[in-house]
C-alpha cells in the first residue's frame, strides 16, 4: 500500500523535529511499528492522533489545519467515533450505530434525503 499524504507529512515532521521513529512513537503513546504503519498508510489514524501530534509538536494553526485536511483526505475502510468526546446523547449514539448497521442497504433516494437533512443550515 503506498504511503498516504498524511503519512508523508507525519514522517517529514518527525524528521524535521529530529525524532527517531521510536522517540516519536513514545511521545504519541504507541508502538514504533504502529507509527511506521501509519506513516506508510497501512494502518488507520487513531482517534485524536492529529490533535496529539499538533499539541506535542506545537504546530501552528496553519500546520494543524494542513494535518487535519490530510487526515480527512486519507482513505479509510473504517471510521471511529468517540461518543464521549463529542458529548453525544444516548439517542445520537444509537442513531449513529443504527446508521452504521443499515447504510449499505440504502437506496439512492434515501441517501439523497439523508444528505439533504444533514446539509441543512
Amino acid at each position: 500500500m503506498p504511503a498516504t499524504e498524511y503519512g508523508k507529512y507525519l514522517k517529514k515532521l518527525r524528521i524535521d523535529k529530529d525524532k527517531t521513529l521510536a522517540a516519536m512513537a513514545k511521545d504519541m503513546g504507541i508502538a514504533p511499528s504502529y507509527l511506521s504503519a501509519i506513516e506508510s498508510g497501512e494502518r488507520v489514524i487513531p482517534v485524536d492522533f492529529t490533535e496529539k501530534v499538533s499539541e506535542k509538536y506545537s504546530l501552528n494553526e496553519a500546520a494543524k489545519d494542513e494535518l487535519r485536511e490530510l487526515e480527512l483526505k486519507t482513505p479509510r475502510n473504517a471510521v471511529q467515533l468517540d461518543f464521549k468526546k463529542s458529548g453525544s446523547t444516548e439517542e445520537q449514539k444509537n442513531l449513529a450505530i443504527l446508521f452504521a448497521q443499515k447504510y449499505a442497504g440504502l437506496s439512492a433516494e434515501q441517501i439523497e434525503k439523508i444528505r439533504a437533512v444533514l446539509e441543512e443550515k
